[in-house]
């Protein structure tokens, strides 16, 4: 039987008498109650260290911190307290600090000192209410995978879990269903686990179901990340997605469906035009479960329909080549990148061609590296995780890497993703991803379709019909005549290189083998492709 976290607070008072009795009635009432000792900028210090090592749900702060002095430092303070609900506790307070403190400063309740015990109790539970699942009473029900510890074990949110506050989970899904008694997390798809996040970390996704709603609630679709990807997401779908997304099949959010607790963040997505009828599962799963003739149908309405208003607004690229763009974008992934990576790769694998980082060094120096086609208004982290379909519609989510940017990153991010992360090929025997990829970068003519041979049989199939369906996507969403494809596979080499720093080995080295052929290829521009060392993989029997 799980064992309820108690509700936390934090008292901030100079008054050693006051802080000691309040202290002992609040725990007499169960509360888990830290009270730093000291006054003015000592406690302050105290104070500030303690709200982020104890998460408090409420704080207790006192107006005046300094003896003998007429200072407001209680309310200056305010912010470096941490996430809970505050209440200013005093005895010298006035309409005019009153006002000052609901209206700029954002406390939940100000109560003077000679208040009744019992009625300052019912403050504190009636705060704690609002961020805390213990105080709420609020009952979850979860699968197997998804307990708190597994849910920040996940997003490699450790630091709770060592000070035993894997509570924040439960807190922030209390705080985004505030009308709510009871609720049902239940998986989308086969994994809510996005594994290929970009910078190191995670997000979680999964559907809540109602039981105690009249009339009934559909289910909600939240999203779990560290709090600074959820700050990202909402900054970037108020300046670049909100209002501007074709059609009615799209995610709306807003700021009262987004909030923060300390390290972690939610978000509760409403799906617009979504019914009953709409069995949603990731795209991942939907590749795997379906035939390659069912895969572009919801693309073709995510790209022709959602998304097309913004490929028709376009910008002129800034300055700066490819490289440039993603490594500025990209900042995290691109900083792990090693050449160390790609020859531990080479030798695994018996690769021996071209080394990737070094290629684009020796590139940056020629000055080979195209400048991007026009910018567009685009998703920025299109992996088949944030697509959700029901076969016919698509829905996407996760906007934190939104804004202008290359208009074909879209298409080759999830050309990437499919070709890394979904799709089923053995890296223990790497020479049907290698023989897949070398056919895909064949053409120095995007204007498709691609050229199906012989080796397109059995495991290569699906993919292969695939990303020609999707390329054929660009041309005709974008209404580009005439591609150019060495541009088109530096995006393929840069999104593949993101993949290849990824903490998942299976993900990494398919990413490296991939990111090697394309870098091969664009060496060899113009001459014989596939070259001799590939086509003796091609061409083998192993």
């Amino acid at each position: 039987m799980d064992i309820k976290p108690k509700v936390r607070v934090l008292i901030v008072d100079d008054q050693a008498t006051a802080r000691d009795q309040l202290f002992h009635i609040l725990q007499g009432e169960g509360f888990d109650v830290h009270a730093p000792e000291g006054t003015g900028s000592d406690l302050v210090i105290k104070a500030i260290g303690e709200a982020q090592a104890f998460r408090p749900h409420v704080a207790i702060i006192d107006l005046r911190l300094v003896p003998g002095s007429s200072d407001i430092s209680g309310l200056k303070i305010i912010k470096e307290l941490g996430y809970g609900q505050k209440i200013l506790y005093s005895a010298y307070l006035t309409p005019s600090i009153t006002r000052e403190a609901w209206k700029d400063y954002g406390f939940y309740d100000c109560v003077e000192k000679t208040m009744d015990p019992q009625e300052l109790i019912k403050v504190v539970m009636d705060a704690a209410a609002m961020v805390s699942a213990t105080q709420r009473g609020l009952k979850i029900t979860r699968p197997d995978g998804l307990r708190a510890e597994e849910i920040l074990r996940s997003l490699e949110l450790t630091q709770p879990l060592k000070d035993g506050h894997s509570g924040i989970v439960d807190d922030v899904l209390a705080m985004l269903f505030p009308n709510s008694e009871e609720i049902t997390i239940n998986i989308i798809g086969e994994s809510t686990v996005s594994p290929t996040k970009v910078g190191g970390s995670h997000s979680i996704v999964f559907e809540v179901s109602f039981t105690d709603t009249k009339p009934a609630r559909k289910p909600a679709l939240v999203k779990l990340a560290p709090a600074h990807h959820i700050e990202d997401e909402y900054e970037k779908y108020i300046k670049y997605v909100k209002n501007r997304l074709g059609g009615s099949f799209y995610p709306a959010i807003e700021q009262s469906n987004t909030f923060i607790f300390y390290e972690l963040g939610g978000i509760c997505y409403s799906l617009l035009d979504i019914s009953d009828k709409n069995k949603l599962v990731s795209f991942t799963d939907f590749y795997k479960i379906s035939d390659s003739d069912k895969l572009i149908m919801p693309l073709n309405h995510l790209f022709g329909e959602i998304w097309a208003p913004m490929y028709r607004n376009r910008t002129e690229p800034k300055s700066g080549n490819l490289f440039e763009y993603y490594k500025k974008t990209y900042q995290e992934n691109f900083s792990r990148l090693s050449t160390r990576n790609f020859k531990s790769c080479s030798q695994k694998f018996g690769i021996s061609f071209v080394n990737p980082v070094s290629f684009i060094n020796n590139s940056k120096n020629k000055k080979d590296i195209p400048d991007p086609y026009p910018y567009a208004n685009t998703h920025g982290d299109l992996n088949a995780d944030n697509i959700l379909t029901d076969g016919i519609y698509s829905w996407v989510i996760d906007f934190d890497y939104s804004g202008f940017g290359p208009i074909f990153r879209d298409f080759a991010t999830l050309e990437i993703d499919i070709l890394c992360r979904v799709i089923d090929l053995p890296i223990e025997n790497p020479n049907l991803l290698i023989k897949l990829v070398s056919i895909l970068c064949k053409q120095e003519n995007l204007s498709f379709s691609l050229e199906k041979n012989g080796n397109i049989t059995g495991a290569l199939t699906k993919p292969f019909d695939f990303i020609e369906g999707l390329r054929k996507l660009i041309d005709v969403i974008t209404n580009f005549v005439n591609i150019d494809s060495y541009s088109y596979y530096w995006e393929l080499l840069l999104q593949a290189l993101r993949y290849s720093s990824v903490s998942d080995k299976s993900i990494s080295e398919r990413a490296r083998i991939i990111s090697i052929i394309i870098a091969i290829r664009l060496k060899n521009w113009g001459g014989q492709w596939p070259p001799i060392e590939i086509m003796d993989i091609i061409e083998s029997k192993r």
